[in-house]
């Protein structure tokens, strides 16, 4: 989700790169519990075991996950700058852009990809929503159909 945040700041800054992938990405944080802890006038380390990763469905791809053991809660204000920034700047983009999220991700709502494909500019502009899979979808069941669609993508592009 980071990198896709990120994927979208670059795009809107450097209009040069050729297209852009965003697999879960933020551009509004809905959760409620994140949008408290973006009021709280002081930050706090939250430590988190294995048993908590959230976002894995399949129960191999959580084996082989590695998640953050300890966060501060000072991290989701910042990252709720950046979202901002990149939420008021997505017109900027003009490069073919591919979106994938889930509509199982309890991290970042699926309706962030429609927001992000009704803001965008560009002329080819897709979007993938799976179904069997959480927040990390490299690692989730829909991977595969991910991977390929990322091919496609990519390859359409080049020919």
């Amino acid at each position: 989700s980071m990198g896709g945040l990120l994927t979208l700041w670059a795009l809107e800054n450097y209009p040069d790169l050729m297209a852009g992938i965003t697999l879960s990405a933020p551009v509004k944080i809905l959760n409620w519990y994140q949008i408290v802890l973006t009021k709280l006038p002081f930050g706090w380390w939250i430590k988190r075991g294995e048993d908590e990763i959230r976002g894995i469905l399949d129960e191999d791809g959580r084996k082989e996950h590695r998640a953050y053991e300890r966060m501060h809660t000072d991290s989701v204000k910042e990252l709720q700058k950046l979202v901002n920034d990149v939420k008021k700047n997505l017109m900027r983009i003009t490069q073919p852009l591919l979106v994938v999220h889930s509509t199982k991700d309890e991290v970042v709502h699926v309706k962030n990809a429609d927001i992000i494909i009704r803001c965008v500019n560009s002329e080819i502009k897709n979007r993938m929503i799976v179904e069997n899979s959480g927040h990390v979808l490299t690692r989730d069941f829909d991977k595969e159909l991910i991977f390929n669609e990322i091919h496609e993508f990519i390859s359409s592009l080049i020919v």
